[in-house]
């Protein structure tokens, strides 16, 4: 079984999936964040480095994704973060200017030729989070280069990462929405009811 966990920026995720793997026994496969050597300056300047940022990110994941299909064959695993997210990190930067058509139209191109690595998980559990509570956590968090997200930004994110759970949910895709806006503790927001619904969703 894949279980694939979605928020946006400081909703939480590399905590929810460690301890959710350890809930259920499940492999984690995180996002390799501080492997990006142009993460920090595309804080910076997003239209300089917007493609090198992303291109960076695909390449990444896609390394992970084809160590997740060998993985899937003999464990059950939580992918920290989907690739679906990348792609609209991309079109989010060209949209806003960030990355002109020739930029936004390679990425695309090398998105193409890794198709087969493209799948989705058999359940996706997005991490419901304002965009208030999250750079709230951003800013406890202290991460380099994160200083400068503001709430603007957030605000574009949370209405991405909703049209982007909601498609997958038109599209059939088994979602569940969990709201963690609130400081709960993890063994709290991962209660008995909700690993009984989590396990209810794989099935």
């Amino acid at each position: 079984m894949y279980i694939g966990i979605a928020g946006t920026i400081g909703a939480g995720k590399t905590e929810f999936t460690k301890a959710l793997a350890t809930k259920l026994n499940f492999e984690p496969v995180f996002e390799p964040v501080d492997e990006n050597l142009f993460l920090k300056d595309f804080y910076h300047d997003k239209a300089r480095w917007g493609l090198h940022s992303q291109l960076t990110f695909l390449v990444h994941k896609i390394l992970k994704q084809r160590d997740l299909k060998e993985l899937l064959k003999h464990t059950n695993c939580i992918q920290d973060r989907l690739i679906f997210e990348d792609f609209m990190f991309a079109r989010m930067l060209h949209e806003a200017g960030f990355m002109d058509k020739r930029s936004h139209d390679l990425y695309h191109k090398v998105v193409a030729l890794c198709a087969e690595d493209v799948y989705y998980p058999d359940l996706v559990i997005f991490l419901d989070v304002s965009p208030e509570t999250a750079l709230t956590r951003i800013a406890a968090r202290a991460r380099g280069g994160e200083n400068l997200i503001d709430a603007g930004y957030l605000q574009t994110l949370d209405r991405e990462y909703r049209a982007l759970v909601d498609g997958l949910e038109r599209d059939g895709r088994p979602v569940l929405r969990l709201d963690w806006n609130k400081h709960r503790s993890l063994d709290r927001l991962l209660s008995r009811q909700t690993l009984f619904t989590i396990q209810e969703r794989l099935l």
